[in-house]
């Protein structure tokens, strides 16, 4: 601006031109990024409707620097432009009020079903889940299947070593498995030591496939605390929701626990449904598709 501070026209120009450079920038900015909401499209417009008012001062002050002047048709137009300008500024700030108040809302539901130790969906995400693939399984017979899993004597781990290897322990397991388990699977902790896995659209047999993956994968990995190497295994109980269901009269969790507490009372370290039982050593010489047979 004071390199044309003897032309109002330039410095009108330079004016409106620097303020459109930034909100050009931040149009860019919103566009580029995945979802911006309603407060994001609130903002978005309001910044367009900025940058056309700048660009018809623009167009209006060039004109005059030429010579093409009307200064009742020039005064009539722009005011009609710094309307558009003044009102976009203060559309555009409401928009990204609307936008942080849309995010702290995200981060607050993500707080609330998220585990904060194991970064993994809590119980309240999983039974919320779990309620949404049953009505699924209602309306559709889409079938579903769920584990209950526990880490094998975790207590006695927390007594010998302290809470903190409990804490390393419950880390490097969900670590471990979220490696193992599907995209469309949710693996969440549901209590201290105590995780669940929810398999949307997944039959018993591919079910029981993955827990012997899961029970074999944990066994085979371990993990270092104060110098010493600790092995894991777990137990897994495991149950499905499908047409061909026979316990139906009874929860689909309930059965994946009493299959848990078959595995537990059979030596832990392996998987079970109500009716097959796999731990120990029979995990490791049990081929892929035994189990299928049984």
């Amino acid at each position: 601006m004071s390199l044309f501070h003897w032309s109002w026209q330039g410095r009108n120009v330079v004016y409106a031109v620097g303020q459109s450079i930034p909100m050009a920038m931040t149009v860019a900015c919103l566009l580029g990024q995945r979802r911006i909401g309603l407060g994001g499209k609130i903002a978005l417009s309001a910044i367009l409707l900025g940058i056309a008012g700048h660009a018809i001062e623009t167009i209006l002050n060039l004109a005059a620097w030429a010579g093409y002047y009307d200064q009742e048709l020039y005064f009539a137009v722009e005011s009609y432009a710094l309307v558009c300008v003044i009102y976009s500024g203060v559309v555009w700030h409401f928009g990204f009020i609307v936008m942080a108040v849309n995010r702290l809302h995200g981060d607050v539901l993500k707080v609330a079903q998220t585990d904060e130790l194991t970064n993994l969906p809590n119980r309240r995400h999983f039974m919320g889940r779990l309620a949404q693939v049953e009505r699924e399984f209602s309306e559709v017979g889409k079938p579903y299947s769920v584990m209950m899993i526990d880490i094998d004597r975790f207590k006695q781990w927390n007594d010998q070593y302290g809470h903190a290897v409990g804490d390393q322990a419950l880390t490097h397991f969900a670590d471990v498995a979220s490696s193992a388990v599907r995209g469309r699977d949710v693996l969440a902790r549901t209590g201290g030591d105590e995780f669940s896995l929810l398999m949307p659209g997944t039959e018993e047999a591919e079910a029981m496939e993955l827990a012997h993956e899961l029970v074999a994968l944990i066994r085979r990995s371990s993990f270092e605390y104060d110098g010493q190497h600790l092995d894991m295994s777990v137990s897994i109980g495991v149950a499905t929701r499908a047409a061909s269901d026979v316990r139906a009269d009874i929860d689909v969790l309930a059965r994946a626990d009493m299959a848990l507490y078959k595995v537990k009372q059979a030596g832990r370290d392996g998987y079970a449904t109500l009716t097959t039982t796999v731990v120990g050593r029979e995990v490791a010489a049990l081929r892929p598709d035994d189990w299928v047979l049984q």
